[in-house]
């Protein structure tokens, strides 16, 4: 018999962290402990406003881009462009061999795919009719 089964429809963040932390201690035999590096580049206004960025990790030779968003009056100067090269340059000179990312069907599957992205994976109806698609990309090439 187990103890209960609870319900926490807003747990704290150490309670969250508990998770990570007892997963990380199962794995840490089969993988060793990871050495995860965040990586994140912003592009400010004068007044310090955020306009743009780029944040992801870099652990066991994969960088994951998490989030890359960009101001719409931005959008297409290539800014987007330069915000990746410049994760990827950083992930390559960890010695990073992969990337890999997600996107939405209404987001930017195209763009990623013009930077030598491809799919792997794609989740259906998510939400209806969308889709999630998973990026992948080999780097240093």
């Amino acid at each position: 018999m187990h103890p209960p089964i609870i319900f926490e429809p807003n747990p704290r963040p150490q309670e969250i962290d508990r998770l990570g932390e007892g997963i990380n201690t199962f794995s840490v035999p089969a993988v060793g402990p990871s050495k995860r590096v965040y990586l994140t580049y912003f592009v400010k206004d004068e007044a310090g406003e955020i306009l743009a960025g780029v944040h992801g990790n870099m652990d066991w030779g994969w960088l994951y881009i998490s989030a890359l968003w960009v101001d719409e009056s931005l959008r297409g100067t290539g800014l987007g462009r330069a915000l990746m090269r410049r994760a990827e340059e950083a992930a390559v000179d960890q010695g990073c061999t992969h990337a890999y990312l997600q996107t939405m069907s209404y987001q930017a599957p195209d763009f990623y795919t013009k930077l030598g992205y491809a799919v792997f994976a794609e989740l259906e109806d998510i939400p209806p009719p969308h889709r999630c698609i998973f990026f992948r990309k080999r780097l240093g090439n």
